[in-house]
């Protein structure tokens, strides 16, 4: 089998070609798949879907409609949007045969192909959501006497953000990981620079 050549990673499974389409790998299946620059857009709004059934869920729940039915709608839209993902979207895309899968590439690795600017704003932007995520639980668990939430209903909610915040300083962690790296690199280009 040949190997894709000439790929920049964008994503975890999404690459760029030179030939300035997206190359999507799914190692679930083992399939790569041409995404045209017209159809990213799409790609998006998929690569979002479980973000998207979390958020109905929890707008769902601030509906009052109680938290069981509100993580059953979640898990039922998580279930339906990868279901379209799968055998809606995916299928109308172009298949590429006869090539090897690349590697997976981790989240470090895809946060040095761009540049100093780039990472500083995904740390600070990482560092907002630890702020706001970590504020909210904090008011929702200590402060929030408007509503009459059950003990349960807060244990749930405080899992959830705990388990939020783990994953949002996990990203801060390989973000500013990344930014080190890269200010790292500019100073020995610019030093190369100044000797010659």
């Amino acid at each position: 089998m040949r190997k894709l050549e000439d790929l920049k990673p964008v994503d975890t499974n999404l690459y760029l070609s030179r030939h300035n389409y997206y190359v999507l790998v799914d190692y679930m299946t083992k399939k790569i798949y041409k995404i045209q620059k017209e159809d990213y857009n799409k790609y998006r709004l998929f690569r979002g879907r479980y973000l998207i059934a979390l958020l109905m869920g929890i707008i769902l729940y601030g509906y009052n409609l109680g938290w069981k039915l509100a993580i059953a709608s979640a898990l039922a839209i998580a279930i339906l949007l990868e279901g379209l993902y799968r055998k809606y979207y995916l299928e109308t895309l172009d298949t590429i045969e006869g090539y090897e899968l690349p590697e997976k590439i981790s989240k470090l690795d895809i946060l040095l192909t761009g540049t100093v600017q780039q990472v500083q704003k995904r740390v600070l932007g990482t560092l907002g959501l630890f702020i706001l995520v970590a504020a909210s639980a904090v008011y929702f668990l200590f402060y929030d006497n408007m509503h009459n939430y059950t003990n349960t209903e807060k244990y749930i909610f405080g899992a959830l953000s705990v388990a939020m915040l783990i994953y949002i300083a996990y990203l801060g962690i390989v973000n500013f990981k990344a930014l080190q790296i890269k200010k790292k690199e500019w100073e020995e280009s610019h030093s190369k620079k100044e000797k010659k």
